[in-house]
């Protein structure tokens, strides 16, 4: 029992890091850079030239309709050691695909009546299934961010 029940508990583990592989942030997952030990605290600071008093350290470029924004961006400069992060995002393009979906349905026809006299009464179940479009539209975004640390002396 024992064991079923970790084989089990480890089955979901692994499909629950698979359904995550998405979940990466993406500021993080396409740095290119040198990175340093985790800071508790980063600054999101606007987009411009390097900020007074802190040198670049690294940058991420990626195409997304996942939406990203400052909470990712400020996440991944604290992970990589960052001070600071100044990012942006443009809009690409939309697209959009045409999905189906089938639906089945259950309608309940009850008949009542009688025959030669004698009443009945007689419940049958229909059963019918459609499939049904859908369209999911996609807003596509060019993400820059570019990390930041204090110059040490």
């Amino acid at each position: 029992m024992a064991s079923m029940l970790r084989k089990s508990l480890s089955v979901a583990v692994i499909a629950a890091s698979l359904l995550c592989v998405g979940c990466a942030n993406e500021f993080e997952r396409n740095f290119q850079g040198q990175r340093a030990a985790e800071v508790e605290h980063s600054l999101v600071v606007p987009w411009g030239p390097t900020p007074p008093g802190m040198e670049f350290m690294g940058s991420s470029t990626f195409v997304s309709a996942q939406g990203a924004g400052a909470p990712e961006a400020q996440a991944a400069a604290q992970a990589l050691g960052a001070d600071a992060v100044a990012w942006r995002r443009q809009f690409l393009n939309s697209s959009q695909q045409l999905h189906h979906r089938t639906v089945t349905h259950e309608d309940q026809v009850k008949t009542e009546g009688s025959l030669a006299g004698v009443p009945f009464t007689s419940t049958s179940t229909i059963q019918r299934t459609e499939s049904v479009p859908y369209t999911i539209t996609s807003h596509w975004y060019s993400y820059e961010a570019r990390f930041f640390r204090r110059v040490r002396e």
